[in-house]
């Protein structure tokens, strides 16, 4: 499996106690006066030969797009409404380790933390700032400091958790349909407890 270019400053899954005492450094936005939308990942056209393919872990780039209730959030912002060219399964990889410390945090008490969800293999992605029970979504674009935020609106962080949980559920059935010597990889294994972990909060964690 390759290695985790482009990831996110969250924790590995393994290295976050479950019960932390420490935070991650929050960067300082405005937050955005807006009602609480609904949000979820949608994928488009899939190439099945990618999945089956040997190196399918890290080569397959399905059509994605990203929904805010019935707003295409990249099509409107960028006018890019459907990527093509994201490395899903190394984008699911940091999606889950980031998801993983936000509800950790979340269930600890930790306060006003901000989680990157890069779009690897493009220059897009997500920041989600915690406020209270809600997150506020940026979109951003370009590399390091040259990455500009831009407000998408607010959902609630079950919400969102629940559409990372979603998709990430989805690319986990794909795999296990078209390429099932994959779910014997200890490193996808433990994507799959992250996903159990975040699935879990989902039903029995805070609200």
């Amino acid at each position: 499996m390759a290695g985790n270019e482009g990831a996110s400053p969250a924790a590995s899954v393994d290295s976050i106690p479950k019960r932390p005492t420490w935070c991650l450094l929050v960067a300082r936005m405005q937050s955005l006066a807006v009602a609480v939308a609904e949000c979820r990942f949608v994928l488009g056209t899939i190439d099945e030969n990618e999945v089956r393919n040997e190196d399918g872990y890290s080569i397959f780039e399905p059509e994605i797009s990203f929904y805010m209730g019935e707003t295409n959030v990249f099509g409107t912002i960028y006018g890019r409404p459907v990527f093509n060219n994201v490395v899903i399964m190394h984008a699911r990889e940091e999606w889950l380790k980031t998801t993983v410390a936000m509800v950790r945090q979340i269930d600890a008490g930790i306060p006003h933390t901000q989680y990157d969800y890069n779009l690897l293999g493009t220059e897009y992605g997500i920041d989600a700032l915690k406020k209270g029970s809600s997150l506020d979504l940026y979109t951003t674009k370009g590399y390091g400091e040259l990455r500009t935020p831009k407000p998408a609106g607010r959902v609630a962080i079950r919400t969102w958790v629940a559409a990372i949980a979603d998709i990430s559920r989805q690319l986990s059935d794909l795999f296990r349909r078209l390429q099932p010597r994959l779910l014997s990889d200890s490193l996808y294994q433990k994507q799959e407890l992250a996903l159990q972990e975040i699935e879990s909060w989902l039903i029995v964690g805070s609200p």
